[in-house]
């Protein structure tokens, strides 16, 4: 029923789930820390990332790389998710029996193997933060043939001050649409300014935005967004965690969808963040015609299977 089309993997923190599952609940308190609260929303996140929990290095087995994909699955399952748009790394380091992207895909699609009516397409990670060296190390890894033929497109991220990576490499990027027809989605108006956003919406025209919250109070970034038929993948609890917005006084689904754009409900990171589909569908606390919209904008924008 439902398609969730921004998820990451979140390779490490299923695996310790899997391995030291009471870890998590220590990671989890972090949540209602004073300290933390006190963060702005980007210091919010670094100081998740800096927080995770991280098993041993003997536990990145290939067999547990094939659990956590098992565990994603059996998810979809329990939470009656149709498809997801999975967002891999190009760079499986800490799973040396994993090779690349692709084989990760094939692992993924072996879990598959008796859910039938459950899809999963593979969306890999651009991620602008990270020096140039491993920008352009993740380059060489998505034009690889194995690693092409196996996505349905790309999901970059970046920070205020990435932005001359941005125009760096922005139009080697553009390239997986014109040359490989594969979509283009970007993390904006979660952490960006409007400046930036806009800079970014004109050069790249991306198919879907991951978030999008702020690009809602910019009437130029609207008027684009419903111009070029851009999808929002909006996530309510990460957003409601790390501070971008307070879902209890503000709805931007709501909100987007009565300016007539197109928006999607999804997990972002379902194991950091504690979550899944059926909370993030109580959170957005929408009408049924309202979800019905939502779910088709799932159906219409999800990434082709391969």
């Amino acid at each position: 029923m439902y398609y969730i089309l921004h998820q990451h993997y979140e390779s490490v923190l299923r695996l310790v789930k899997i391995v030291n599952p009471e870890k998590l609940n220590d990671f989890y308190s972090i949540f209602s820390n004073k300290e933390f609260l006190k963060l702005r929303p980007q210091d919010r996140l670094d100081f998740i990332r800096k927080t995770l929990p991280v098993p041993d290095s003997k536990h990145f087995t290939l067999d547990n790389f094939k659990k956590v994909a098992q565990q994603t699955v059996e998810e979809m399952k329990k939470y009656d998710i149709t498809h997801i748009d999975l967002r891999l790394s190009l760079h499986l380091d800490r799973w040396k029996s994993v090779n690349n992207l692709a084989h990760a895909k094939e692992i993924y699609d072996d879990a598959l193997i008796g859910y039938d009516g459950k899809s999963i397409s593979y969306i890999a990670a651009i991620d602008l933060t990270k020096s140039e060296q491993e920008i352009e190390k993740s380059l060489v890894a998505l034009f690889d043939k194995k690693n092409i033929d196996s996505i349905s497109g790309i999901d970059i991220t970046l920070n205020e001050d990435d932005f001359d990576k941005f125009e760096k490499y922005y139009k080697t990027l553009l390239k997986i649409r014109s040359k490989f027809k594969k979509k283009i989605i970007i993390h904006l108006g979660e952490f960006t300014s409007d400046l930036i956003n806009l800079k970014i919406l004109k050069k790249l025209k991306p198919d879907r935005v991951a978030h999008g919250i702020a690009l809602l109070e910019s009437a130029e970034a609207i008027e684009f967004i419903k111009k070029n038929g851009i999808c929002l993948d909006m996530c309510p609890i990460s957003n409601e965690i790390l501070g971008v917005v307070n879902w209890g006084l503000i709805n931007p689904i709501k909100k987007a969808l009565s300016l007539g754009i197109s928006v999607t409900i999804n997990t972002d990171d379902p194991i950091t963040f504690n979550t899944n589909i059926k909370k993030e569908i109580e959170i957005a606390n929408l009408n049924q015609e309202e979800l019905n919209v939502v779910i088709e904008n799932g159906i219409k924008f999800a990434g082709k299977i391969f």
